[in-house]
């Protein structure tokens, strides 16, 4: 596993600090044998929100250090409703880009994220949040996000397999991207964001706390996560009951098939 940890910043809180409380210390675990710690990773978060003005006043500060580091928001998908797969408490999917695992450690260290991560907690019932390296070709996150203009339907797709393309996919028993862009773009439909798990927030050992590596922020859970869009909601229906594409995702009943799966829909927000 590689680690990438932060310096020793005086007088600052920690990564750990304002994700759990719990622990002093915290470092990036890369989760895969290939993990690039020092290049792109987006950050993606399933939230549960119980006050939403509490997290948009935590939006306010979140998002002005997350410029600060380098870092971008790539989109914010309000969940309208559970299609498939496993129940999951989510009302609201986020995906953030960081320049590397460093860029992140600088943030969450300030004293001013630890103190804005007080009305994150009280805004939130649950949450889950993992780094991930984009597999896509997507479009790049703005500097000033704007909101969207026109109509358009997304899908959240939560994958307990990895991400791969054709023969690799079918041979290490991987989700299919390119077979999925194939199907997708067949009945008008696109990958959106297509993102591999890569890395964890994980502690340091030192006195009184867990031995390094163990996580200490509650893990995505899923191997690799899809955000598929399309102008037409039948379009997306139409893809998703597609035989194609449960194949090339791995869901379905054949015994081709990996169970443990989430399916959500979503609309556009940011």
């Amino acid at each position: 596993m590689r680690f990438h940890c932060p310096a020793e910043v005086p007088n600052a809180g920690s990564p750990a600090v304002a994700l759990s409380g719990r622990f002093p210390r915290a470092c990036i675990q890369g989760t895969e044998a290939h993990s690039d710690l020092e290049n792109k990773l987006f950050a993606v978060n399933l939230l549960d929100i119980r006050v939403g003005l509490f997290y948009q006043l935590y939006g306010l500060f979140a998002f002005a250090m997350l410029r600060r580091v380098g870092g971008r928001l790539l989109c914010m998908l309000p969940v309208q409703g559970h299609l498939g797969g496993q129940p999951l408490p989510v009302s609201t999917v986020l995906v953030v880009q960081y320049p590397n695992a460093e860029a992140f450690i600088r943030m969450a260290s300030r004293p001013a994220f630890s103190a804005a991560s007080i009305l994150r907690v009280a805004a939130l019932r649950h949450f889950r949040f993992g780094f991930t390296e984009r597999r896509d070709a997507g479009r790049e996150p703005q500097a000033r996000p704007r909101p969207f203009r026109g109509p358009s339907s997304f899908a959240i797709h939560l994958l307990p397999c990895g991400l791969g393309r054709g023969h690799e996919a079918q041979a290490d028993g991987l989700v299919d991207l390119a077979e999925v862009q194939r199907v997708a773009h067949l009945v008008g439909a696109s990958v959106f964001f297509a993102g591999h798990t890569a890395a964890r927030v994980a502690s340091q050992h030192g006195p009184n706390e867990p031995p390094r590596g163990v996580s200490i922020a509650p893990e995505l859970g899923y191997k690799s996560v899809l955000v598929l869009e399309a102008q037409d909601a039948k379009a997306l229906h139409e893809l998703l009951e597609s035989e194609a594409y449960a194949q090339a995702t791995r869901t379905g009943h054949g015994d081709w098939a990996v169970p443990g799966d989430t399916l959500l829909s979503a609309r556009r927000a940011l």
